[in-house]
């Protein structure tokens, strides 16, 4: 098997274990793992009616761009990357899309200074905490 294809064999089956994680409240939402294995676009979507309203939310968004897989989008606190990478991605194959290049680490810097910190400044400055309190 290819490095491609072992990588989107890795995020497939990464989504689809997501997808089946029993939501933690009630909501007539279902979550769906969306792959286009042509173009190497991966996503996990959240979607449904909610309180009269139509829902569509990307939950996890991750491509595979010239031989790395970009995680473009991480709408959770699971650290997504150090999962790929427990499955078998390169460390350096991994890079953080929805971080400034110039926050980016080169990748033959540890791994967990390129994920954790930024992520969590990346949490801190986003839309996703706005709604809980402090």
């Amino acid at each position: 098997m290819d490095k491609i294809t072992h990588y989107q064999q890795i995020i497939f089956d990464l989504l689809q274990e997501y997808a089946a994680i029993p939501p933690s409240y009630p909501t007539s939402l279902k979550d769906e793992v969306v792959a286009d294995t042509v173009r190497n676009h991966f996503q996990l979507v959240s979607l449904g009616w909610e309180d009269g309203k139509f829902v569509y939310d990307v939950v996890f968004y991750i491509d595979i761009l010239d031989g790395k897989v970009w995680i473009q989008q991480n709408n959770t606190e699971a650290d997504i990357a150090a999962k790929l990478a427990e499955r078998g991605i390169s460390k350096s194959d991994i890079v953080i899309g929805f971080q400034h290049p110039s926050m980016r680490v080169p990748s033959t810097s540890p791994f967990s200074e390129q994920i954790r910190l930024p992520f969590v400044e990346y949490l801190h400055s986003s839309a996703l905490l706005s709604n809980i309190a402090p």
